[in-house]
């Protein structure tokens, strides 16, 4: 069994670093290559990784760096007291470094130009073809606690897990949800009228395809695709609750979360 077996089904950020930077051994990397054909959580986050580094290279080999900065580079270097191949080969690191902060740089703020948006649709997919699906969680459990604590180990975040016991419904574990977010994770619930999902999102990202509920103003409410989607934001992070649930339901679910709803 890999470690990751034994502690909370998943590998860490840092193994799976290791398996797309080709530095895992032999050994772990047939584990963990033989984890992500398993487990699609995984797989989209490899994924998704790629593809940020994909265009990570794009835009920095359509860069270069300033002028200004390049002639800074190269006379701060020639200033100093080195053999003259060592120097050329330090002023193309330098430079080369230079380019690589201004792509970096360039890449942030491409992907932060606009406040990132969840669409009711996307959450309403995600309930149907993963909630109701075969493997609705990656980390089973019904202990808040652990439920956090893998949420912290898997994205470095803290979160609340919502009790909804007085409705009805029993945690039974967590998933991470990428296609809603890059950090955000899915908190699965059962009842008596099914699996109810609670996506938490970090930050305040804009909705899309949701409308106000009267009488509430601080909730959001959709129905798409034949699941009920409502949202709702405590400090910094955003909640998004999916299932056949009824735009007063979903008022009173968000109370459990926030009593002032």
């Amino acid at each position: 069994m890999h470690r990751w077996e034994a502690y909370g089904g998943c590998p860490d950020a840092a193994a799976l670093t290791a398996l797309l930077d080709g530095d895992a051994d032999a050994e772990t990397r047939a584990g963990l290559e033989e984890h992500v054909r398993r487990c699609g959580a995984c797989a989209a986050e490899i994924e998704a990784a790629r593809r940020a580094r994909a265009a990570l290279r794009a835009v920095a080999s359509d860069l270069l760096a300033p002028a200004d900065l390049q002639l800074r580079v190269r006379a701060r270097l020639r200033r100093a007291d080195r053999p003259a191949r060592l120097r050329r080969w330090a002023i193309a690191g330098a430079i080369a470094a230079a380019v690589a902060v201004v792509a970096l740089v360039s890449a942030l703020q491409l992907t932060s130009g606009g406040a990132h948006a969840v669409s009711a649709a996307t959450v309403a997919r995600a309930h149907t073809d993963e909630t109701l699906g075969r493997w609705p969680v990656t980390f089973a459990s019904s202990d808040p606690v652990a439920v956090a604590a893998w949420v912290q180990a898997q994205t470095g975040r803290t979160i609340d897990v919502p009790d909804y016991s007085a409705s009805g419904y029993t945690l039974s574990g967590v998933r991470r949800e990428q296609r809603v977010d890059p950090n955000a994770v899915t908190l699965v619930y059962l009842g008596a009228a099914g699996r109810l999902t609670c996506t938490v999102v970090s930050g305040d990202p804009s909705l899309q395809g949701f409308a106000a509920v009267e009488n509430t103003p601080g909730v959001r409410y959709a129905w798409t695709d034949g699941v009920g989607v409502a949202a709702w934001w405590s400090p910094d992070t955003l909640y998004l609750l999916a299932g056949d649930i009824s735009a007063d339901a979903a008022v009173r679910l968000a109370s459990a979360v926030n009593p002032s709803y």
